[in-house]
């Protein structure tokens, strides 16, 4: 009885594996399951960890309004900027020096602010975009016609100019370098305007939503904030802790997600960041020509090396025809002719190969 047992278990499993049925691992999901808080009515957001905390800045009517919380649930103003009108906007928040620093664009000024000593900073003269923190660094394009890209330590002094910018404005600081909007919109296929926190990238959903992606790998994607109108996600990561913060049309407000994730890595050097700026990849051109010249003589030269391998074969096929020829005249004046066109094809090579180095000479 146990036989017949075993052998219809091993028939089952057999017929199932024909079917195409398999027995599915179960794997971890990609995040945790997210708690999310809409604080309303706003635009332009921008969201960091510090500690424990999750801060988070948003541009709230005339006001720029800095919130912060454990998890996106317990989000409380911890302290508002109050602005002469609507205008100001693009706020940015980073850590640097164990406090957190805000920017703003107020009309034609930078407002940088730092939370340890409630203390801010104007600085003058800049264009109609976005600033940039990061690297305990502040950019910022100034309002001249090149759109100049400036940047200096977030603690102070001289500011020193990169490069021209765009009528779009930057995005990001890395390695040092100011990264344009321009070059980030578009750079992952399945979203646009994308922000990077350690390995993890977030984009706006192209049917709504924020869409992720660890290592920028398809396998290891998730969306949040369902089909809601996302624009520009903000992301920021501490240990397996992730953030994201987004805004949208009337009726969306401004949005905030907490969740966690193993697949969390904040080490650039196990990190291979997917839009490394300044990267170009240049084919190999050691012994290669360079010039007109130099490809003539080489397609010369391996036409010289070519046309000698056949008039060498040809000899040997005329020699060993008049090898076994066996007395047969025909067969011999066959090779003979073969040998004879040879011995021209080889003249006319030789003389061709005096003539190209003659000129070059």
């Amino acid at each position: 009885m146990r036989n017949y047992l075993l052998k219809s278990g091993v028939i089952a499993l057999t017929l199932l594996s024909w079917s195409g049925f398999t027995f599915a691992e179960t794997k971890p999901p990609i995040i945790s399951e997210p708690v999310i808080k809409n604080l309303g009515e706003g635009t332009s957001v921008d969201v960091t960890w510090s500690g424990s905390k999750v801060w988070v800045v948003a541009k709230q009517g005339t006001k720029i309004n800095l919130y912060s919380g454990t998890s996106a649930s317990d989000l409380a103003i911890s302290k508002s900027f109050n602005l002469p009108d609507s205008s100001g906007v693009y706020p940015r928040i980073t850590v640097s020096g164990n406090t957190i620093w805000v920017a703003y664009r107020d009309g034609n000024n930078l407002k940088l602010w730092r939370r340890d000593t409630s203390q801010s900073e104007s600085i003058p003269g800049v264009d109609g975009s976005s600033p940039a923190l990061g690297e305990d660094m502040v950019a910022w394009q100034g309002s001249d016609s090149n759109f100049t890209v400036y940047i200096r330590p977030l603690s102070g002094g001289q500011a020193s100019e990169v490069k021209p910018g765009t009528p779009t404005g930057i995005s990001r600081i890395y390695n040092g370098d100011v990264i344009s909007n321009d070059y980030d919109l578009n750079f992952v296929p399945w979203g646009t305007v994308p922000a990077l926190a350690g390995n993890l990238t977030v984009a706006q959903g192209q049917n709504g939503g924020t869409i992720g992606r660890f290592d920028n790998d398809a396998s290891k994607e998730f969306k949040i904030f369902g089909n809601q109108i996302s624009f520009s996600p903000r992301v920021a990561v501490s240990g397996d802790k992730i953030a994201v913060a987004t805004w949208g049309s009337s009726g969306t407000g401004v949005r905030v997600a907490t969740f966690s994730s193993s697949l969390v890595k904040q080490d650039p050097k196990k990190t291979i960041p997917p839009f490394a700026p300044g990267a170009s990849f240049t084919a190999p051109t050691d012994g290669l020509p360079t010039d007109l010249g130099s490809l003539i003589v080489s397609i010369f030269l391996w036409s010289f090396r070519i046309l000698g391998v056949v008039i060498f074969v040809r000899f040997f096929w005329a020699g060993f025809m008049w090898f076994t020829a066996a007395g047969n005249t025909g067969t011999i004046g066959q090779a003979q002719n073969i040998m004879r066109q040879a011995a021209l094809g080889a003249f006319i090579l030789f003389a061709a190969y005096l003539i190209l180095f003659t000129i070059l000479l």
